[in-house]
């Protein structure tokens, strides 16, 4: 009897570790796979801000900033974003002045007439543009805080125009301008997104933004979330084994 009861320990023992190390190589695994989900973001500036950077889903900041700190001048600062996040939303106070900019890139998708969606940023990047670099235009009103939403198709199809910081000005009038900063909408108070609208912009900006920088972001390559996945399964199989 007491032979048996160590051969059902022994049993039990066995199973546990196997379940402890299933379960232990499963949460590593999430853990790799959600960083590299991520959505690369590089961000660029020709002067000295601080800098938050939030998860955000449907132009909406989510808990705290991934990203706080002090960024000089000519510094670049490198995040990784969560991987269900639909737009990537910032904000920059420039030190030199106390200004503020905020900036939110997301993709608004007119799926029937009066009906918007913002797909997530990762989906979107991937099935359109693949894992390469998009830049977007960083921007400044040197004389009121702003707020800027990118319609990030509307940018990509626009050509994806690229400036020279500190020498680009560029004339704004009601919110847009459509030919040098497309998908672009600026206000003087915060933009919205709405399911029926797009993008809500309740105080249009009229007068001159400066860039100042870039925004640049990208999505994992496909690849390297397939051989993630297939080592996902390879843990599962050996469990159920």
């Amino acid at each position: 009897m007491r032979t048996y009861n160590r051969h059902v320990d022994w049993a039990f023992s066995t199973r546990m570790c196997g379940m402890i190390v299933t379960v232990v190589a499963m949460l590593a695994m999430s853990s790799i796979l959600e960083t590299a989900m991520a959505a690369d973001v590089e961000i660029d500036k020709s002067r000295d801000v601080n800098l938050k950077v939030w998860n955000t889903i449907l132009g909406i900041r989510i808990g705290d900033p991934i990203y706080d700190g002090d960024l000089p001048k000519e510094d670049k600062a490198e995040v990784n974003k969560s991987w269900w996040a639909t737009d990537t939303s910032t904000q920059q106070r420039f030190l030199n002045d106390n200004r503020v900019a905020h900036h939110a890139i997301g993709t608004v998708v007119e799926d029937s007439p009066g009906h918007f969606t913002m797909p997530q940023q990762n989906d979107w990047l991937i099935a359109n543009v693949g894992d390469r670099w998009v830049g977007f235009a960083d921007l400044k009103a040197e004389n009121t805080d702003i707020y800027v939403a990118v319609d990030a198709a509307g940018w990509i199809n626009g050509g994806e125009p690229t400036y020279e910081p500190e020498v680009t000005t560029i004339q704004v009038n009601n919110g847009i301008e459509a030919l040098q900063l497309p998908g672009y909408q600026i206000g003087t108070s915060e933009i919205t997104f709405s399911e029926t609208t797009g993008w809500v912009n309740p105080s249009p900006y009229t007068g001159d933004v400066t860039v100042i920088g870039s925004i640049a972001i990208r999505a994992p390559e496909p690849a390297t979330l397939l051989l993630l996945g297939l080592g996902t399964l390879a843990v599962l199989r050996r469990r159920r084994a």
